[in-house]
């Protein structure tokens, strides 16, 4: 195999790998979420059982 071969099949290869990430990153959806502080219940304590 021509070593020149090689050097186009890793470009080939970083070309494909680039795209795929890429397009991962441009699917991926981002929302604003509100922030809401969080309420802790009184939980039942067995060795406080009134």
């Amino acid at each position: 195999m021509d070593p020149m071969d090689l050097t186009q099949l890793a470009s080939y290869a970083a070309m494909w790998h680039y795209m795929y990430v890429n397009k991962d990153i441009q699917d991926t959806v981002y929302i604003r979420a509100r922030c809401v502080a969080l309420d802790c219940r009184p939980r039942w304590e067995p060795w406080n059982n009134h």
